[in-house]
This record gives structure tokens, C-alpha cells and sequence, in this order.
């Protein structure tokens, strides 16, 4: 067991529809992390719910 590890853990990122957070959200999906992604613009929040 790694100790250290976090699938299965619930994140939340604040300006996570573009730019670094949205690298974020996708890096963190991939190592099985539930993500909350917060934007500001209703347009890029939808795309990324959608890519997911």
C-alpha cells in the first residue's frame, strides 16, 4: 500500500477550467482523484465536465 497515495480522494480546484488548473483536473483524474474544477466562465466549465 503506498501510503501516500490519493485515488479515491475528492479535490477541489479553484480555476481549473483553463490554463494550469485545467492540467491540473486532467492530471489528477488520471491518477483516480474525483475533481470539483471551479471557473469563473460557464462556456470553459461545461467543455471540461464534457471532456471528462
Amino acid at each position: 500500500m503506498n501510503t501516500f497515495s490519493i485515488d479515491g480522494k475528492v479535490m477541489v480546484i479553484i480555476g481549473g477550467t483553463n490554463g494550469i488548473g485545467r492540467g491540473l483536473v486532467d492530471y489528477f483524474v488520471e491518477q483516480g482523484v474525483t475533481v470539483i474544477a471551479i471557473g469563473s466562465r460557464e462556456d470553459t466549465a461545461r467543455r471540461t465536465g464534457d471532456d471528462r
